[in-house]
């Protein structure tokens, strides 16, 4: 499946327009479209934003195309924890994910709270 029509499937699944996805971007919806149709591809960094705001794996993507990247063995930091040498572009994505889902958990917890005690 080509690139676009992955994430047509993925924004539909989201229940999202084009015109949503596009104002997102800061594109038109006819650029959108025609990354959709495999007219024009996105850049990296429009994939993303978008794997942030649709919630897919953009390496797992990226991957499904038959784009791979060289990955150096595994490190072991001093914490023990196995970290792999992924882009740059892809820890900042996975970071920035960890820091959402950190707010959005904050955010819950504050309404649970607020809840409780009305």
């Amino acid at each position: 499946m080509q690139i676009g029509s992955k994430l047509k499937r993925i924004r539909e699944n989201k229940r999202m327009s084009q015109q949503e996805i596009a104002e997102f971007l800061d594109i038109s919806q006819k650029t959108y479209s025609n990354i959709e149709c495999d007219k024009s591809k996105p850049s990296l960094p429009q994939l993303s934003k978008l794997s942030k705001f649709l919630d897919f794996d953009l390496l797992e993507l990226l991957q499904e195309q038959g784009i791979t990247f060289n990955q150096k063995k595994n490190k072991i930091h001093n914490n023990g924890i196995i970290h792999n040498n992924f882009p740059i572009e892809l820890k900042e994505q996975y970071e920035a994910r960890i820091n959402d889902l950190q707010e959005i958990n904050s955010l819950l917890k504050d309404k649970i709270t607020s809840l409780e005690n009305n």
